[in-house]
């Protein structure tokens, strides 16, 4: 039976891991394929991008319940959303709970729009996003945390390639940063 039983993978991912920045084309020629620059350990990934131009291409990795890239995984497809999040509100140190109540956990803040990047699909477990770009319309951040990219499970039903859909909540969150357009010169 191997992978397979009853007509269904076994064995199947359970999570997206980010991967990181991928070297550009032409860049670092002596880089292993698939190798990706990563974040330190236990730090949120972020990058920066402009309004109009091409993300730098980044890689996800579908992982196994051990935190192994899941190799396996081939034709699982993933979307990548940008968010945009309002501003965090300042706590009130007066309406802190008394002592000895426990803490509410913080909410993350209100989702104020959300735009359809683009899609990829996993091959031998990695999913290389290289070809997306950001809209011409969107705003530049001004404060810390306002963008951030999330990724969905986009695979459409197949009587072959049956997968389950991944949890959002076993996602990336990538901060992003962006940067308004340099001005047209030719203007």
């Amino acid at each position: 039976e191997g992978l397979w039983s009853s007509g269904r993978p076994t064995a199947q991912a359970t999570a997206l891991a980010w991967q990181g920045l991928l070297p550009a084309p032409g860049e670092e020629a002596a880089a292993a394929e698939g190798e990706a620059e990563q974040p330190a350990e236990g730090a949120t990934p972020s990058m920066d991008v402009v309004v109009g131009a091409a993300i730098p291409p980044f890689a996800l990795r579908c992982i196994d319940a051990e935190g192994a890239t899941a190799s396996f995984e081939s034709g699982r497809s993933i979307s990548t959303i940008m968010r945009r999040r309002a501003q965090k509100e300042p706590v009130d140190p007066k309406k802190k709970g008394k002592k000895g109540e426990p803490e509410e956990p913080e909410k993350p803040p209100e989702v104020l729009s959300e735009v359809l990047l683009g899609s990829a699909f996993s091959v031998q477990g990695v999913v290389t996003f290289n070809a997306l770009t950001i809209p011409d319309d969107t705003e530049a951040t001004t404060y810390d945390g306002e963008c951030e990219f999330t990724f969905q499970d986009a695979t459409p039903d197949h009587p072959v390639l049956t997968f389950a859909l991944l949890d959002a909540e076993m996602m990336p969150v990538v901060r992003v940063s962006v940067a308004a357009a340099p001005p047209d010169e030719q203007k």
